[in-house]
């Protein structure tokens, strides 16, 4: 992986750890599509993206993440200034123990020696695959 790739990715897992929102979309555009099992949402404003961005913090703190590490996984030569990058963020636990890790496509745009991401796909979510096998064996 490109080290400015790595780095802006560990930087925003960063960011999302502190919470600070705001901070993250110096790097992502607005409105953000992000797509979730087939279903498109758009956040439009800071105010919409900090409130998903604390629900997805909150799901990782339910199923005891305390830090994510993430890695590129595939990344696609530009065309007309955009590109895919593909990833994966392994959700450990205090004791190092893997979580799951989710996998996600984020849609980019070059931006002088930087990218913007324009759309985020959610391919897989450990949170959500977690939450719900906790729910079914509380059922």
């Amino acid at each position: 992986m490109s080290d400015g790739i790595r780095d802006l990715l560990e930087n925003l897992v960063g960011l999302l750890f502190q919470r600070r929102f705001h901070g993250m979309l110096k790097h992502i555009d607005l409105p953000l599509a992000i797509q979730v099992d087939g279903d498109m949402t758009a956040i439009p404003t800071p105010a919409s993206f900090a409130e998903v961005m604390t629900i997805y913090c909150e799901g990782l703190t339910e199923i005891g993440v305390t830090e994510i590490a993430v890695r590129q996984t595939a990344i696609e030569l530009p065309r007309k200034g955009r590109f895919r990058l593909w990833a994966e963020m392994d959700h450990l636990r205090p004791e190092g123990v893997t979580q799951g890790a989710d996998q996600i496509i984020l849609y980019c745009r070059q931006e002088g020696a930087g990218f913007r991401i324009e759309l985020i796909h959610c391919v897989r979510l450990a949170f959500l695959a977690a939450t719900a096998a906790q729910k079914a064996r509380m059922a």
